[in-house]
């Protein structure tokens, strides 16, 4: 991350408070694996277009990212080079992009984990479209992705401080099925934000 080493233990780990004792870590924040069944939903009728990026609008999904995490001190990006490259390696996966009025506002990628399930690895909205429904609208065409290609679950990973996000995906049938606690490493003695 931007702010030092984090590491990720869920919450029943049996030996947590020894490590993070015994390797100066300190509480940095806490995660949610939730998990739905896709289904069919049929999304609300509005002028939001939902379409599969293309490699020629990889500068557009990165510019995107770049956008849409800009203030989130934990999230790392790499330079465009290797970030595309790592997207080259990556299989079985489909990033779709938010258009409305001709501008993308927002994105999401949904990864084939195995043969029954998905999951949603990344959902970014621009700052300015934030509130319009636009990540809902992403989240509904990825479960309806999924339902059509017969996976049984999705899951994804949030912030138990993003009650926003958090009360989003409850809303579209997403329950919590692991809590996680992420640590972080500073040699250096400062504490978490």
């Amino acid at each position: 991350s931007r702010s030092g080493l984090s590491v990720t233990f869920e919450s029943s780990f049996p030996f947590l408070d020894q490590i993070v004792t015994g390797h100066s870590l300190v509480p940095y924040y806490e995660t949610f694996e939730m998990e739905a069944s896709p289904c069919r939903i049929t999304p609300a009728i509005n002028s939001t277009e939902i379409l599969v990026s293309t490699e020629d609008q990889e500068r557009i999904l990165y510019d995107l990212l770049l956008e849409s995490f800009q203030n989130n001190v934990d999230t790392s990006t790499p330079d465009f080079e290797d970030w595309t490259s790592a997207r080259k390696a990556s299989v079985n996966k489909k990033t779709f992009l938010a258009r409305v009025e001709n501008q993308f506002v927002g994105f999401l990628t949904l990864v084939n984990t195995d043969a029954d399930r998905a999951e949603i690895r990344t959902v970014g909205v621009r700052p300015s479209a934030r509130g319009t429904g636009i990540g809902k609208q992403l989240i509904q065409h990825a479960l309806n992705d999924a339902s059509e290609h017969g996976l049984k679950t999705c899951r994804l990973t949030v912030a138990v401080q993003n009650h926003r996000a958090l009360e989003l995906y409850r809303r579209l049938g997403f329950r919590e099925i692991s809590h996680y606690l992420v640590f972080q490493y500073r040699s250096w003695g400062t504490t978490a934000p």
